[in-house]
């Protein structure tokens, strides 16, 4: 289950930083996975956002409260533009009016009010607004000063009708712990005429402490009893909700935008989701390189043995050589033997990849047999030596990459303990979890099973990596919501398709799939990823290492057959040509120059 605490004063809560990085962690265990840390003055933001640094769960505001009218540095419009500009500030506040305590006059308020407004429009942020017995006011300055990225009304605390009237405007609904109280009849009535999708939810802390915990100062932590009561104040299923609201914080304008940009991993710096699967064979740097033109956010290697990679051995080395376009990519590796995997991921931190994968699912009956890949879910105690011999290498090397590991959903029908193994792995020092939804026995047979990578997610609390069936866009977006993973790995559905990361990056940013690649396109591509494996590993290689590709790329294509029997027969890069020239003579297709550069 993941939670989004859309407003927390975490400054609040204590003043010591440690005891503020033990909130933040405290609330990551409780499944609170992001939290918008707020301040009410420009100066406290830049002591909290120093503090929480090593805090990778922690998002901020920054803005001056109405509390603060009377306090306002010179250079405080200055202030609030610098801090906004920083990594992971999502939005500008809490600003607002508060008629209740009469912080200055009303007018000072309003004139301060409104002049973030209008930072929050240059800034490209949205508002977070704060309301005591001042919603009229409110709403007409809104009617006319609305930040393009729209407004969250903070600790909602109008009623229903006053709902009803400011729906219209691009404005999100978030609720705090006083939601729970049993007088807080107000506030029932007007989440039950919401529309799911405007509504966001907050702890406040440390005010606003749900009734459960009433005595208490409020937390972060406390956020699900909130989820909890919501739930069955609208007859929604618990898990279900909290997705719905989870998604909701996420599309909110710039927090979405900056889940997409900053560390969507934690511990990573990685920036994504959408990520190219680790095939042998199949994902050499000219392939990753290609993909990655098309979007992917993060493309691994082929799966490298342990015992080379320490040895140093030639080929191995082969196997992780870079292309000169990648940005970000993955290692994988595979072994059984401690010593071997710390020296391997020693070597392999040398060359500053973004993850280090360690293969605990490959079917593969060559590499079973060693005891590696899938093997390893049967042997858990092993499997932990390795994970935590991984680590240890990547410390050696005084490189701080998270370790992954990729499991499958189990051994058989009859052993499905990817949840356990998940669990395992991370007490062992994994820090991402991938999961393939199909077992060991399955190989790559029927399909992936979404309930046991969902149930994977639900397990652990570090982020979590889905892969199986995803050939499409919709099967992407399915997999994304229906499992809560953080990232999707595509092998197959990539293969002859490289283009399936930019259709599925406009499918979900849009909801369409706006970039048709027609069969022209799509053998332009095939094409120029046969000459980019020419200069990359020379012809004799590279047109019997092509081969498999270029009969994927035939593959639904009119008359795709018809290529495909002569691709299958050629063993030089003339004969692919000449394949090419007479096909797209026969089909009316012209023939362009290209770039092979990749």
């Amino acid at each position: 289950m993941n939670l989004f605490d859309t407003h927390a004063h975490i400054g609040l809560i204590h003043d010591d930083p440690i005891e503020q990085l033990i909130v933040a962690k405290e609330a990551k265990q409780a499944g609170v996975k992001h939290i918008v840390a707020v301040c009410n003055n420009v100066k406290d933001f830049y002591t909290i956002y120093d503090n929480l640094a090593l805090a990778d769960n922690i998002f901020y505001a920054v803005g001056i409260s109405p509390a603060e009218v009377g306090n306002l540095p010179y250079n405080w419009e200055e202030m609030v533009i610098a801090g906004a500009s920083k990594e992971k500030v999502v939005a500008i506040g809490e600003t607002g009016l508060d008629y209740y305590r009469k912080f200055g006059n009303k007018n000072a308020q309003i004139e301060l009010f409104r002049r973030q407004l209008a930072l929050a429009d240059k800034t490209d942020k949205p508002v977070i607004i704060h309301n005591r017995e001042a919603g009229e006011d409110i709403f007409n300055i809104l009617k006319t000063h609305l930040p393009s990225k729209g407004a969250v009304l903070h600790c909602y605390s109008e009623d229903a009708a006053y709902a009803k009237k400011i729906l219209d405007m691009n404005v999100m609904f978030s609720f705090a712990g006083n939601l729970t109280y049993k007088n807080a009849r107000n506030l029932h009535e007007t989440v039950k005429i919401l529309p799911l999708e405007r509504i966001l939810l907050e702890s406040e802390a440390p005010f606003m402490v749900p009734s459960l915990y009433r005595g208490k100062r409020n937390r972060p932590s406390y956020l699900k009893e909130t989820l909890k009561f919501l739930a069955q104040l609208l007859d929604q299923n618990e898990e279900e909700l909290a997705e719905v609201i989870y998604q909701n914080s996420l599309r909110f304008s710039a927090l979405r935008n900056k889940m997409n940009e900053v560390n969507l991993l934690p511990g990573t710096s990685i920036s994504g989701n959408l990520f190219l699967a680790p095939m042998a064979g199949y994902t050499d740097f000219v392939f990753r390189s290609l993909c990655e033109e098309f979007g992917a956010d993060l493309c691994y290697t082929e799966m490298v043995s342990c015992e080379g990679l320490a040895r140093l051995n030639k080929k191995t080395a082969e196997l992780m050589k870079s292309g000169s376009a990648e940005k970000q990519r993955g290692i994988q590796l595979f072994g059984v033997n401690p010593d071997s995997c710390f020296e391997a991921a020693k070597n392999a931190a040398a060359l500053n990849p973004n993850i280090i994968d360690f293969n605990c699912g490959c079917p593969v009956p060559k590499v079973v047999k060693t005891g590696a890949g899938a093997a390893l879910m049967r042997n858990l105690k092993l499997l932990k030596e390795l994970v935590a011999a991984l680590k240890a290498g990547t410390e050696a090397a005084g490189k701080k990459i998270p370790i992954s590991v990729k499991i499958r959903a189990g051994w058989n029908a009859e052993e499905i303990n990817a949840p356990e193994t998940a669990a395992a792995a991370v007490e062992a020092g994994a820090a991402i979890i991938g999961i393939h939804g199909r077992t060991r026995a399955q190989g790559y047979s029927g399909t992936a099973d979404l309930e046991i990578i969902r149930n994977v997610k639900k397990a652990v609390s570090v982020s979590v990596i889905g892969s199986g069936d995803l050939f499409s866009p919709l099967d992407i977006k399915r997999m994304l919501e229906e499992t809560g993973v953080d990232a999707v790995m595509i092998a197959r559905g990539a293969v002859g398709n490289p283009q399936i990361f930019t259709q599925t990056k406009e499918f979900l940013s849009t909801g369409e799939i706006r970039t048709v690649f027609g069969d022209a396109e799509k053998l332009q591509t095939a094409r120029r990823h046969l000459h980019a494996s020419v200069a990359a590993f020379g012809e004799r290689r590279a047109c019997k290492e092509i081969r498999k590709h270029l009969c994927a790329y035939s593959k639904g294509i009119r008359n795709g057959t018809v290529l495909r029997n002569r691709i299958v027969h050629c063993s030089t890069l003339t004969e692919y040509e000449e394949a090419f020239s007479d096909f797209f003579q026969s089909e009316g297709i012209e023939s362009l120059p290209i770039d092979f550069h990749l």
